[in-house]
């Protein structure tokens, strides 16, 4: 068996996926903003490197690796789904939408 997590536009700012992860999530699926826009957090969530506090040590390991990297997970951007999404903020000139997975 394995677990699948889905996750619709996150709150801004916050991330979920930490939990998810030590949980023992097989996969998780984040639809929405991603890497620095209204879903999660840029850093913790997505892995954005822009948004890590640069002096910021990890206890037992360097805050240079990307949390969930760390946790063992690779980032898939799933382009296909996400040019089938449409949000609020998108526009025919500017696509902010999207559908990212992070498996094991």
């Amino acid at each position: 068996d394995q677990l699948i997590v889905l996750c619709s536009w996150m709150p801004m700012g916050v991330d979920w996926t930490a939990d998810i992860r030590a949980n023992g999530a097989d996969e998780i699926i984040l639809i929405g903003e991603c890497d620095d826009g209204n879903c999660g957090d840029n850093w913790f969530t997505w892995g954005n490197a822009e948004f890590r506090d640069n002096m910021e040590e990890v206890e037992g390991g360097n805050s240079l690796l990307v949390p969930y990297r760390s946790d063992g997970y690779q980032r898939h951007d799933l382009d296909d789904l996400s040019k089938m999404q449409f949000s609020r903020f998108d526009s025919s000139v500017s696509r902010n939408s999207k559908t990212v997975s992070f498996r094991k």
